[in-house]
């Protein structure tokens, strides 16, 4: 298995899923069964598709040793003649997240967000996952528009940022405009 660096993520993406009863019981899987959220189990944690107001992608939610970590995947990858401009729309982005971060892999072009959580000396509960992802989700969904300009547009970062600070933030966490595929 890749470390977390550049290949995890589509590795991850890419791998079959197990039947349910070759992998070991999963808080991660039981929690989103919870929820009522449809996922595909994977060994390392799930995987889903995800309708928001603005696109839809795939995430990856994963526990591993006390550490929850959920990811986002833009579906299409930055261009090399674009990773410059995005890299400074990311750095716009993340300046002043209280939650999470953008991350750009210069050699491929990959870009999602992740949100993490310390669960020591906690334990994995669907109550407060449901809030935890309803702010991954909203989040990511709120500046799917400025990635999109910049990447299908040509928009500078600035201008591609400026559209997303006109659209409405969601409020309430707990219930975001977007569902599981």
């Amino acid at each position: 298995m890749p470390d977390v660096g550049q290949n995890f993520l589509q590795w991850v993406l890419t791998q079959t899923t197990q039947v349910a009863s070759e992998i070991p019981a999963d808080p991660v899987f039981a929690c989103f069964q919870a929820l009522g959220w449809r996922v595909e189990r994977l060994p390392q944690g799930v995987r889903w598709r995800y309708r928001g107001q603005h696109g839809s992608w795939w995430c990856l939610a994963l526990l591993r040793g006390e550490c929850f970590t959920c990811y986002s995947r833009y579906p299409q990858a930055a261009r090399p003649e674009q990773l410059v401009p995005l890299g400074e729309l990311i750095a716009r982005m993340n300046y002043g997240l209280l939650l999470g971060n953008w991350e750009l892999d210069w050699r491929d072009g990959d870009i999602r967000y992740k949100t993490s959580l310390d669960l020591q000396g906690m334990s994995l509960e669907s109550r407060w996952l449901k809030r935890f992802l309803a702010s991954h989700l909203g989040t990511f969904d709120h500046y799917w528009p400025a990635v999109n300009a910049l990447l299908t547009q040509g928009v500078s970062p600035v201008v591609a940022l400026e559209a997303v600070a006109q659209l409405p933030k969601e409020r309430d966490l707990g219930h975001p405009k977007g569902k599981p595929l």
